[in-house]
C-alpha cells in the first residue's frame, strides 16, 4: 500500500510538471507571437531576433522535458500497475492463509475434543477397571474362603468316615461274638452304606 501511494504521488507529480510545462509553454509561445508581430513593425530587429532565439530554445527545452515528464509518468504508471497487481496477489495469497488457519483451527479444535472424548473414555475404562479389581479380591477371599470350608468339610467327612469304620469294625466284633447267623441283605446293605 505505501509503494502504491508513494507510484501515486510520484505520477501526480509528473502530471503537475507536465501541466506546468504546457502552461509555460503556451505563455512562450504567446510572447513569441508578440515578439514576432513587433519584429514584423520593425522597432528593435536585432534584439528581437536574439530573444525569438531565446524563447525558441527555451520551447525547445521546455518540450523535452515535457516528453521526459511523459516518458516518466508512463513509467509510474506501470509500476503503479505493477504493484496493484502485486498487490491483489498478495490479498489472494492473505486470503488463502487466512482460511488455511481457519481450517487449521477447526481441525485443532475438532483433535481437541477428540482427546477430551478419549480422557473421558479412559477415565470410565480406568473406574470400570478399579471395580473389577475390587469385584476379583472380594471372589478371591470368597473362593479362599470357599476352600477353606471345603477343606475343612473333607476333613469333617473323613473324620466321619474314620468313626464310621471304627464303629462298624466295633460292630462287627460284637457281632462276630455273638452266636453266628445267617446274614441278611440288609445287613449287607447297612455295611456298604456305613463304609
Amino acid at each position: 500500500m505505501l509503494e502504491v501511494q508513494r507510484i501515486m504521488g510520484e505520477l501526480s507529480a509528473a502530471n503537475e510538471a507536465t501541466a506546468n510545462a504546457d502552461r509555460s509553454r503556451a505563455t512562450l509561445a504567446n510572447q513569441i507571437a508578440q515578439l514576432s508581430t513587433q519584429q514584423e513593425g520593425g522597432d528593435s530587429g536585432k534584439g528581437m531576433k536574439m530573444q525569438m532565439r531565446k524563447l525558441e530554445g527555451r520551447i525547445l527545452e521546455l518540450e523535452s522535458e515535457l516528453d521526459n515528464e511523459g516518458r516518466r509518468s508512463v513509467e509510474v504508471i506501470k509500476q503503479a500497475r505493477k504493484a496493484d497487481k502485486r498487490m491483489k496477489e498478495l490479498e489472494f495469497q492473505l486470503e488463502d492463509e487466512r482460511k488455511s488457519a481457519e481450517k487449521h483451527a477447526d481441525a485443532a479444535d475438532r483433535m481437541a475434543d477428540k482427546m477430551k472424548r478419549m480422557r473421558l473414555q479412559m477415565d470410565e475404562i480406568e473406574c470400570q477397571n478399579t471395580q473389577f479389581e475390587a469385584k476379583y479380591k472380594k471372589l478371591l477371599v470368597e473362593f479362599e474362603e470357599v476352600e477353606e470350608r471345603g477343606d475343612a468339610a473333607e476333613e469333617a467327612l473323613q473324620k466321619a468316615r474314620q468313626r464310621n469304620r471304627i464303629q462298624s469294625s466295633v460292630t462287627t466284633r460284637t457281632t462276630s461274638r455273638a452266636p453266628s447267623g445267617s446274614r441278611t441283605p440288609r445287613s449287607l446293605t447297612a455295611r456298604y452304606d456305613e463304609d
